[in-house]
Order: C-alpha cells, then sequence, then structure tokens
C-alpha cells in the first residue's frame, strides 16, 4: 500500500478487503481525517505491526483488518477509536500480547473478534460488559482457546444474530 494514502484526508470508506493486497500499512494512513468511518482490509496479505497511527482516525466506526499476516500487539492508540461498534482482528496469528486496557475506551463497541491470534491475558471490563450494555442482535464477542469468554457473562441466547464459537477443537465448548 502506498504511503501517499494518508493524503486522502476526505476519505469516508476504504473497502480493500479480498484482493491480495501485500505489505505493510503506512504510518500515514493516521493522515485519513476525521470522516473516514470505514477501513476493510480483511482477507490480504498485510504483514508487520498494525500502525498505531490508526488510532489517529478518530471518527471510524468500522476497523475490519481480520484474515492478514500482523504481529505484534493491539496499540493502545486503538483506544482513541471511541466512535468504533466493530473491531476484527481475528485470524492474525501472530498478534500476541494482551490487549491494551485503553480498549475500554469504545464504550461503542458491538463487533469484537480476535479468535485465532495468540492474544492472551484478561479481557478488559468494558469487553467483559458489552453484552449487557447492547441488545443481543448487536452483540458479538469471539472468544477462543487463547482468550476464553468470562465464565460469569450468560449466553447470548437465542435472539444473536452474530454470537460465534470458533470451530478450534480444543476451546472448551
Amino acid at each position: 500500500m502506498p504511503s501517499e494514502i494518508g493524503y486522502l484526508h476526505n476519505l469516508q470508506f476504504a473497502y480493500l478487503y479480498d484482493n491480495q493486497l501485500s505489505g505493510s500499512i503506512p504510518t500515514e494512513i493516521g493522515g485519513f481525517g476525521a470522516n473516514t468511518v470505514s477501513l476493510h482490509f480483511y482477507n490480504n496479505r498485510f504483514n508487520g505491526m498494525l500502525p498505531s497511527e490508526l488510532g489517529l482516525v478518530t471518527g471510524m466506526t468500522e476497523l475490519q483488518l481480520a484474515n492478514n499476516t500482523f504481529e505484534g500487539r493491539v496499540p493502545s492508540e486503538f483506544g482513541l477509536l471511541t466512535n468504533a461498534y466493530i473491531l476484527y482482528l481475528s485470524h492474525n496469528r501472530d498478534l500476541n500480547g494482551t490487549l491494551p486496557t485503553e480498549l475500554e475506551q469504545l464504550t461503542n463497541i458491538a463487533g469484537f473478534d480476535i479468535s485465532d491470534t495468540s492474544i492472551t491475558g484478561d479481557v478488559p471490563s468494558l469487553l467483559q460488559d458489552v453484552q449487557s450494555s447492547l441488545s443481543f442482535e448487536r452483540y458479538y464477542f469471539n472468544c477462543s482457546k487463547h482468550y476464553p469468554c468470562p465464565e460469569d457473562k450468560p449466553n447470548p441466547g437465542t435472539n444473536a444474530q452474530y454470537a460465534k464459537v470458533p470451530d478450534e477443537g480444543d476451546n472448551g465448548f
């Protein structure tokens, strides 16, 4: 992806999924304006670290980075995405470490997926409470063997449209 993409200050939507794009996402992506609301970069071959500059795109409501080969930790700057209701990081097996506590600032989160990553540790409390703060129709919290669902949270019930447990064989479900 060329660094010049950061010059698209008025970009609202970037649907670049399923294109076999490769390389890293340039740090200039933080130059997207506050009007950018949706970045769909899933199902590509992006690699490297998740750029912390994505957290500067404060108007973003959807960030979908699943099915790439990102590595390292989730940047704490992702906690600045306070308008976000979708954050999908799944199927990036080399994402690791713990989730930053700054993600507790994502009070609008309705879709969160870290399945098939190497992320471990405790779920930030806001994400544990997401089920009780949202209608089940909008609820999506994907658990994995590395990041089990909190035991004290009830099943989302039959009305949930997006509840998912990955088929990992050894996930305890």
